[in-house]
């Protein structure tokens, strides 16, 4: 699958070549935060759960208790949406509102919607042009798309978002200690994989601690899962 994924890829690519170059396509290559995984979409939860198992969302699930009763939800880059229905089960929120760059992947949570408390935009983080506030932002494997300095500016953002007691909540990889850590090895390999099949930018995790200090935020509760290679994190 990983092959007919790579060999897909370089054929999409030589037909992009083809194509006259728009406007549009100039400003998707001087985005650095441009990303598309329309095409790994299809198979994103197949990957992530022949690799993972269940384990990214047991992490990402973890700290959706702290989401209070008719809260209003913020969910950036929730993918294929199994988020959505992970808080469903342990809240009842008041609304939704779910952000996510790729439009195949949008299509994908669609269906898992069960209720009218859910609306879906699919826009890059960065050009979202909204000022209203939510109680908690929910942070689901997206900051790993970013450098630390974008990392810092995204959070700078959300702070717009977030109401005065509002929570954050983060979860991500992190890279264990040790010179030949299999954590490295296996995000190096991830971000060899994405930079190849969904354009992505960035070859290395951000200095996520260093970014959420610097955008004004303090750690309140974390989690360990995966001997140290998964996190999550409560910010306010």
């Amino acid at each position: 699958l990983l092959l007919f994924c790579l060999v897909n890829t370089v054929n999409n690519s030589v037909e992009q070549t083809k194509k006259p170059i728009t406007s549009a396509d100039k400003s998707e290559e001087h985005n650095p935060s441009f990303s598309n995984f329309n095409f790994i979409a299809p198979f994103y939860n197949f990957l992530q759960r022949l690799i993972f198992g269940n384990r990214l969302q047991k992490a990402q699930s973890f700290f959706l208790n702290e989401i209070e009763p008719s809260s209003t939800v913020l969910v950036i880059g929730g993918g294929s949406g199994e988020i959505i229905s992970s808080i469903f089960q342990v809240s009842i929120p008041e609304k939704v509102v779910f952000i996510e760059q790729s439009s195949k992947m949008i299509e994908l949570a669609k269906p898992k919607v069960k209720n009218n408390k859910v609306e879906f935009a699919c826009s890059d983080i960065l050009e979202w042009d909204n000022d209203e506030k939510f109680d908690v932002i929910v942070l689901p494997f997206i900051l790993d798309c970013f450098s630390t300095d974008m990392v810092v500016q995204v959070l700078q953002e959300m702070k717009l978002n977030l109401s005065e007691k509002g929570s954050i909540l983060f979860t991500d990889f992190v890279v264990s200690s040790g010179k030949f850590s299999f954590s490295k090895f296996l995000i190096s390999a991830m971000y060899f994989f994405f930079k190849i099949t969904a354009k992505l930018k960035v070859s290395e995790l951000p200095d996520f601690d260093l970014a959420f200090q610097m955008a004004g935020f303090k750690l309140v509760k974390k989690n360990s899962f995966v001997r140290g290679t998964l996190e999550s994190k409560v910010y306010r």
